[in-house]
């Protein structure tokens, strides 16, 4: 048996928030004058949640709206009472929640930090030291000596999370309260949290699952109160983001054949594209319908179904290995159990994180396919293969009845490709592109 022996810095047990909901504020007084009589039904904010979070972890908490998450973070930090199990934090919490948590709007934000730096008990000799560093990180200049009532949500942001950031406490609790700030000083605090890493646990709760996964090494999904998954960040965002597009299917519309006729052939006609049949009909292929990623996590309908792909050069070699700027052709192959008037076919390459780097579909490119009878069918997407971060990639395809905006998905797989990129001129960035020119100003 396996025994982790790090430290464990947060244990979770049974974790549930339950609150009374009545019907209408009558029963409420009701209910206290009569107790014998249950006049309300309970709402299970919180469902027996459990988990355990080592030395060196860092826990990033995702769900749709209404799911637990700030529920979950407010018990974390103390702010509410679980109604049942236990919570065992082991250090120092300092929270960011809702806009505004924690600062008096009578008090200027200058007053705001010293009251701050009393209540953690901060060393006098250091105290103006702190306040200098919180005052330059905020940035927000001579508002600093304004009552916060006067605040923009922006500001209350920035003098929130450098309050936070700045005690160097060794949880550090933020929800979703990084949106409302302009991008510079996101990118400031994202860059003050890669920092803050190696010294504390991070717990960050947010809808950009990009972030998450780059931030944070496991993932709770909560899920109307309960945990749905906990492990591993990649794996976790990509089973989220699998569970949002099966969403997206269920709300698709059929729309009539005769329409989507007319309108496929225009969108063809303006592409222009010799390699495309004038009424947008696919060749069948003679090929093996039984598929290599019928093992492969991947989601869908199953009405269609992803059956190969491959990355190759442009002389049919498979790529495993790129250095940026190569001529890429992806050719994926599936089937289809019978006519199809609208449907299409895409890819997404992600890196180790799991964030989206580049990606397309037939829809965008050319508009809809259609076929004619169940078969096996190809398509093929060539393109320049951007000089990216070297690392390693994986690449995600799909399949899907309709189109970006109403459409379901068919067929899902996740990571069905792998490829890496060695780059010899590797500066660390992203994409590197090749300038026209660098000359100097006159």
């Amino acid at each position: 048996m396996y025994y982790n022996m790090k430290e464990i810095v947060i244990s979770v047990r049974n974790l549930t928030k339950t609150y009374s909901l009545y019907s209408n504020t009558s029963d409420r007084l009701k209910e206290v004058l009569f107790p014998w009589r249950i006049r309300h039904t309970l709402f299970y904010a919180l469902n027996d949640v459990s988990f355990d979070l080592y030395d060196g972890e860092h826990l990033g908490i995702i769900g749709v709206n209404g799911s637990g998450k700030s529920t979950l973070l407010q018990t974390l930090s103390g702010v509410l009472a679980p109604t049942s199990g236990s919570i065992v934090c082991n250090g120092t919490t300092a929270a960011l929640l809702e806009l505004g948590a924690g600062l008096n709007p009578e008090l200027t934000g200058r007053e705001n930090i010293a009251f701050m730096m009393e209540i953690n008990g901060t060393q006098k000799e250091s105290v103006d030291r702190v306040v200098r560093e919180v005052i330059f990180f905020a940035d927000i200049g001579q508002f600093i000596d304004q009552p916060v009532k006067w605040y923009s949500s922006g500001m209350f942001v920035r003098l929130a999370f450098a309050m936070n950031i700045t005690v160097d406490p060794d949880i550090l609790i933020i929800d979703e309260a990084l949106s409302v700030g302009d991008v510079f000083f996101q990118q400031k605090c994202i860059r003050r949290m890669r920092e803050y890493r190696e010294k504390g646990t991070i717990i960050f709760v947010s809808h950009d699952i990009a972030t998450v996964g780059n931030l944070c090494t496991r993932t709770l999904w909560l899920e109307g109160g309960r945990v749905r998954e906990y492990g591993f960040s990649k794996e976790v965002c990509a089973h989220y983001l699998a569970s949002l597009h099966e969403g997206v299917g269920r709300q698709y519309e059929a729309i009539p054949a005769a329409k989507g006729r007319e309108a496929n052939e225009s969108a063809f006609a303006r592409s222009g594209s010799s390699k495309i049949a004038g009424d947008n009909r696919l060749k069948m292929l003679r090929l093996n319908p039984e598929g290599r990623f019928d093992n492969h996590d991947r989601f869908g309908t199953m009405e269609g179904k992803i059956l190969d792909a491959v990355l190759e050069d442009q002389y049919g070699r498979p790529y495993s290995v790129l250095n940026g700027g190569e001529n890429c052709q992806l050719k994926i192959y599936f089937s289809l159990p019978r006519l199809e008037e609208r449907f299409l076919v895409g890819f997404i390459v992600k890196d180790r994180l799991g964030q989206f780097v580049l990606g397309t579909n037939t829809y965008d490119e050319y508009g809809y396919f259609n076929v004619t009878e169940a078969g096996v069918y190809g398509v093929v997407f060539n393109f320049d293969m951007p000089n990216l971060l070297s690392g390693e990639y994986t690449v995600t395809l799909s399949l899907a009845r309709g189109d970006c905006l109403n459409f379901e998905q068919l067929c899902w797989v996740h990571d069905a490709l792998e490829f890496s990129v060695r780059r010899h001129n590797d500066r660390g960035v992203m994409f590197y592109t090749k300038m026209r020119d660098v000359a100097l100003l006159s």
